[in-house]
Parts: C-alpha cells; structure tokens; sequence
C-alpha cells in the first residue's frame, strides 16, 4: 500500500476507534440509559425518569468487563455491583461488553437489582473468520448465560438459586437489514403447560432476556419513539448542534454536557470521513484528468513527428514504469 494510502487508513482507523469509544460513552450516560430503559426494559415502563435514574447503581463500565470470565481471572470481583466489563477464557481471548452496569428494580423495599449489558452493534450479520456467520440473538443469548453464571460466589453461593439477579443483554443494531429496520424484539424465557395447568411463580424463572433494537426507517412498521430517539442520537449526518436541537425539540431530551462532547466527537469522525471521501474523489479526478492530457500530448506527438509511442514518452519525459499503462489506453 502506498505512504499516502497507508496513511489515510490508519488515519481513518484511528478516528474510527475514537468514534466508537465516544458512541459508547454517549450511550453510557445516564440521561440515555434512562430512555432505553423506559423503552424497553418493562420493569421501567411506568417509571418517571427521575425514577429510571436514581435506580442505576453507580458509572456503567465501559469496554471493561471479560464475557468469558474464569475463576481465576483477576477482574473478579468480590460484589457484581461494579463489574468489570469482559469475559476471558484460557482458550477464546478476551471479548469486552460493550456497557455494562446494575439497576435496582423499582417500587421494591429489598435491594433486588438487574445486570444490563448494552452492545452497540454496527454489523447485523457479523462473520467470525473462523467460524462464519452468527446471530445477534444468539450472541445475547450466551451474553445472559454469562452474566448468570458470572454471579456464582458473588451474588448467590451453594444452591441460593433464588438470588440470581435477571439479566438483560440489549443490542443496538446500527445497520440492520431493510426488513429488520425499526423492529423492536424481545426474547425471554416462558412457561408452556404441556400438561396440566399448574402455574410457577415468574419470579423464578424469569431470568434473562435479550432485546435487539434495530435503528432505521421503516415504512412497513410504525417507529417506536425509542428507536426515533435512537435514530436521532446516532445519526452520522447531522451536527452536534442538529441533533442537539432535535433531541430537545422532539423528545424533551437535554443533554449533558459530557453527552455534548460525546456527541462532538461522534460528528468529528463523520465530517472527517465526508472530507476524506471529497478529498479522494477530487484527487482522483485531477489524476484523471492528467492522464487524459498526457495520452493527448502523446498521441499529438506520435500523429505530427511520425514517432512511436515509445519514442513519444521518451520525448516527453514519461517514467519508464508508467510507459505501460499509457501504451495500453493508446491501445483503447
């Protein structure tokens, strides 16, 4: 790859990871855990957000926590509150959630609480290099698995199964598929009489749940204000203070300042990627139009003087190296 290539790579690369950390950061801020959870977590959907809000316990972690935790990890903490926010296993590496923190659950005297993962996902069928593609369900799924497990010693010990804290593992699709935009899906556990009808508490059973909430527009499904809000908070073509406006104009949302500087970056890396592409787009046109003259002066030169190609580039002082690719256009 060229210098100037490379350079524009690592370059775009690196803003891509700034831009990444602060999408991540932006939804970690309270004012917007508070909306998603309104949205779609029930156990928030009569809640004031005043309410939402004082019941997420501390700063959510971000890009910390292992999925794949061992016994012998050393993020392993003594309470879940303040997990860290990655599971690793001796054989898989390490994979990070994305978000992750604890809510307690409202209108309840005890301390009971839910462990929330939050995964902003930008591709909706992601391909393993080894394994192929995969499904964001499937992921959450094993997600929750996780979480659960991960609570062992912490949360409950021995055989205090009723202690298990629900899980949620919630993914924001950034790019779904057409048909799957400004869907809204939830997947839990359930219980079906096969016979009898004997019922179980739901307390007991309902543990984990996975939630995929696919931005875009749809005309076949009616936008839920979540997914709107969403839409909004994360578009990559408005400005900062576009977005800003809209989000307090259309949902009575007031960022804080550090959702500002969040959203501040997240625009930085659109701009810069707009720019780079009107950069390269203008760069290749005066390319071409160079080589569109050079074959000119070649061709004048061959038609008046009575000289090959060849002798034409000499004359005219074309690198040895670029001979080829002009000969092949005179060709044309």
């Amino acid at each position: 790859m060229p210098d100037e290539a490379l350079d524009a790579a690592l370059s775009i690369g690196e803003y891509s990871s700034r831009s990444d950390a602060a999408c991540k950061e932006a939804l970690a801020c309270k004012e917007v855990l508070v909306r998603i959870l309104q949205g779609c977590v029930p156990e928030y959907r009569n809640c004031t957000e005043e309410e939402v809000a004082a019941c997420i316990e501390g700063q959510p972690l971000v890009g910390e926590l292992p999925v794949d935790r061992d016994l012998t990890n050393p993020h392993r903490t003594e309470k879940i509150k303040g997990n860290n926010t990655e599971d690793k296993t001796v054989s898989e590496g390490t994979v990070l959630y994305d978000i992750q923190f604890d809510a307690l659950l409202p209108h309840t005297k005890d301390r009971a609480r839910l462990i929330i993962n939050l995964e902003a996902q930008a591709d909706f069928t992601p391909t393993d290099k080894k394994h192929g593609t995969y499904h964001l369900v499937t992921r959450g799924v094993y997600y929750c698995a996780r979480m659960i497990s991960a609570q062992k010693g912490i949360e409950f010990t021995g055989s205090q199964y009723e202690n298990i804290a629900k899980v949620y593992s919630i993914w924001i699709c950034m790019s779904p598929s057409e048909e799957w935009r400004g869907a809204v899906n939830s997947y839990s556990l359930a219980e079906t009489n096969l016979c009898g009808e004997q019922h179980e508490d739901k307390g007991n059973y309902d543990k984990l749940c996975v939630i995929l909430l696919c931005l875009g527009e749809n005309s076949k499904i009616r936008e839920s204000e979540l997914i709107a809000f969403l839409n909004t908070l994360l578009s990559d073509k408005l400005s900062k203070n576009e977005k800003s406006t809209q989000l307090e104009e259309q949902f009575g949302f007031q960022a804080s300042e550090r959702l500002e500087g969040r959203l501040n970056e997240m625009c930085n890396y659109s701009k810069f990627v707009a720019d780079r592409g009107e950069e390269r787009g203008m760069a290749k046109g005066m390319a071409q139009g160079e080589e569109k003259a050079t074959i000119g002066l070649i061709q004048s030169l061959m038609q008046n003087t009575h000289v090959t190609a060849d002798k034409a580039m000499e004359m005219l002082g074309i690198s040895p190296a670029d001979r080829a690719k002009y000969k092949a256009q005179l060709v044309q």
